[in-house]
């Protein structure tokens, strides 16, 4: 600091004349800027001290004073001060640096911390203490704890040291919850707390240690943790409320929240929270949809009445339409007195009153008096990363509809005709989300099959609508038009073909523009017309208008799972899957090949290019058509040998790759789905 600003501090003249002296061409001494909370130094030295001697010597540059510290490490050193025209001396210890550096970190739940460190610290103007989270990953992630923030106590005991944290989670079993406290830098004076779900089931929980000689950070598994414990057993009471209507349907709704612990299928966002549908009270079967539970990995947690939380599992997932089947089991919710729905299939038709009741994002009941305003077909636009994106279904839109909630439609009696769904979609770069009233048969149909395990079949084709005008203009004849009237006299349209499935039988035999006139003979000009004359059967007549001719051809359905991602393959911090069912209905393509659901930064797979989206069709020259042959492929290969991979993209352009493998950081391993309703973790190698 320069001398006219040090005699504002109060810097003694002949104390100034004799450094002047000491030290002719500089131009000013060293000051204390800050003094690290918890230090030894901080009840001796303040803000605005001026150093004048170190051991009995002048020091006044950065240089010295760092010959001086690194050569006494461990010992003490003399230091003179002077603080408002006063002089103040005192003894104080040398640390050592390395000491609170960190050399060690942990890894679980996809989330990293290592010790605070003194730079942290430093930014915090805290004590180095607490365990800083590098990444936040699943556990923190879903818990709202962000990347940056200081651990401070976990389950109540204080986490001053990595060890002590270690201790800490080293309590818990899998998916048990523990109340973390935690500070960050926006906020250091004030702490948060926060439920944290213990993960040991989807990720690999090590502790490494940096090795100087190696160059590397050597790394064990973490202990196993406590064997889980019986989930208790709650009871809840609804609340009563002045509305019938809400007291009829309360005891049917539920809370439904959902966390990813990877990124598939195209969805990258991690954690969801929905209105669910108590459908069958006694086995524990909750419908909500796709854009609270997208895929079939994660977990899911039911909240009955705000009070009440019970652990779920995925059931279905509706391979069509945005819906979903998750299940709880009822003997945990004790006395809750829930019911099932009462679902009512039938038409929803415009200017129908009616009311749409749900649960918002702090789970207390809303519900709010509408009308349908129209009955129109879903356009969504295609998804830039090829996820779920729902076709084929006529959607209500109401007058003054509700956004801030999802839920159900229903009448005054509390009889439920509809979902009043939220709907994801990509616009452009955007991730978008729509709300719409979808009628309840598709949900009393979903039902069924999965009660009865019935297999769903599909013509594997999207589906347009045109006018009956449009549709002569392009060919159809005067008798066609005439059938297609009488058929459905209030709407007059015709099914056109829009798109088809990838490597589908309908993909071989029908043709986008297609004229879809009937099957089996029974004329269609409704989504729900060709889907039910397709559910139950492998092969459909299918009698289409193509050009100047009417045909008849036999098309053979495609039984869809209600699973749709039963595998995941960790391997060079890629998550590989097989391609999913929304690629080959946007794009068209062939389920060919092993799918790049998404990467971990810092992985071979982030280094050399590996990225989402793409599909691996070729290692090293050899087809890997599927995960098995990929993984056959791959498996055995030495750490840090290369391999060359050539992949395809959404509009089939080819590229070839060259990675190299780390299997220490990133060690292959695989997660699939039992026969159970639960997932299964295991080393590769």
């Amino acid at each position: 600091m320069p001398y006219d600003e040090l005699e504002r501090l109060g810097l003694d003249a002949a104390t100034e004349a004799a450094v002047r002296k000491s030290f002719p061409r500089n131009t000013g001494m060293l000051v204390v800027t800050e003094v690290l909370p918890g230090s030894t130094s901080e009840s001796v030295l303040q803000p605005g001290d001026i150093l004048v001697r170190l051991n009995g010597r002048y020091v006044t540059q950065f240089e010295p004073l760092e010959d001086v510290l690194d050569g006494s490490v461990g010992k003490q050193v003399e230091v003179e001060l002077e603080r408002g025209g006063k002089a103040v001396s005192a003894k104080l210890p040398v640390g050592d640096l390395h000491a609170i550096t960190p050399s060690a970190y942990a890894e679980f739940g996809d989330a990293v911390v290592n010790a605070m460190s003194y730079q942290q610290a430093r930014h915090f103007n805290v004590p180095t203490r607490g365990v800083y989270v590098a990444n936040p990953g699943y556990v923190f992630g879903a818990a709202g704890i962000p990347r940056g923030a200081v651990i401070m106590t976990i389950n109540g005991s204080r986490t001053d040291t990595l060890q002590d944290f270690e201790t800490g989670i080293a309590l818990l079993a899998d998916g048990e919850r523990a109340p973390v406290r935690y500070i960050t830098i926006d906020d250091p004076n004030n702490s948060e707390l926060r439920a944290v779900r213990m993960d040991r089931l989807w990720f690999p929980a090590r502790h490494c240690d940096r090795d100087d000689a190696s160059g590397l950070w050597d790394c064990k598994h973490l202990a196993a943790g406590a064997q889980p414990k019986p989930v208790p057993v709650s009871s809840t009471a609804f609340p009563h409320f002045k509305e019938p209507l809400l007291n009829a349907l309360a005891p049917s709704i539920a809370m439904v929240t959902f966390d990813m612990p990877y990124s598939v299928s195209g969805i990258t966002e991690r954690n969801y929270h929905g209105t669910g549908l108590i459908v069958d009270a006694q086995r524990g079967l909750v419908v909500v949809d796709r854009n609270t539970v997208p895929v079939a990995v994660g977990d899911v947690t039911v909240t009955f009445a705000g009070t009440v939380q019970v652990p779920g599992r995925v059931l279905y997932i509706h391979p069509q339409h945005n819906f979903a089947v998750v299940a709880y089991d009822p003997a945990l919710i004790g006395t809750t007195p829930v019911k099932s729905a009462r679902l009512t299939p039938r038409e929803l038709f415009a200017g129908e009153p009616l009311w749409v009741v749900g649960l918002g994002g702090d789970s207390q009941m809303h519900a709010r008096r509408t009308e349908i305003a129209s009955i129109d077909p879903l356009e969504l636009p295609l998804s830039r990363t090829m996820r779920f994106r729902d076709s084929n279904v006529e959607t209500a839109q109401l007058v003054n509809p509700p956004l801030e909630f999802d839920g159900v439609l229903a009448d005054k009696a509390g009889n439920v005709l509809g979902t009043w769904s939220s709907f994801a979609y990509e616009s452009g770069r955007e991730l978008s989300q729509d709300t719409r009233g979808v009628p309840i048969d598709l949900v009393a149909d979903m039902l069924e099959r999965v009660r009865n395990e019935r297999p769903l079949h599909s013509l594997e084709a999207e589906l347009g609508v045109l006018s009956l005008a449009t549709a002569r203009e392009i060919g159809l004849p005067q008798r066609w038009a005439q059938r297609l009237a009488q058929h459905a006299p209030t709407r007059r349209q015709a099914l056109t073909v829009v798109r088809l499935v990838g490597g589908s039988a309908a993909a071989q035999r029908l043709q986008q523009g297609d004229l879809l006139l009937a099957i089996d003979g029974s004329v269609v000009t409704r989504f729900r017309e060709v889907e039910k004359a397709a559910a139950d059967k492998e092969h459909v007549q299918v009698t289409v208008w193509r050009g100047q001719s009417e045909l008849t051809l036999e098309v053979a359905t495609a039984e869809l799972p209600g699973a749709d991602v039963d595998r995941l393959v960790e391997w060079a911090g890629a998550t590989l899957q097989a391609p999913h069912r929304a690629m080959s209905v946007q794009r068209g393509i062939a389920p060919v090949g092993v799918y790049v659901g998404y990467f971990s930064y810092g992985s071979p797979a982030t280094r050399y290019g590996l990225y989402p989206g793409r599909r691996i069709v070729e290692v090293d020259g050899v087809a890997t058509p599927d995960l098995d042959t990929f993984l056959k492929t791959v498996t055995g290969r030495p750490d840090r040998s290369s391999v060359r991979l050539k992949t395809i993209t959404w509009n089939n352009a080819p590229e070839v790759i060259t990675l190299k493998l780390d299997k220490h950081y990133w060690p292959a391993y695989e997660l699939t789905h039992t026969m159970e309703g639960g997932w299964v973790r295991r080393a590769l190698e």
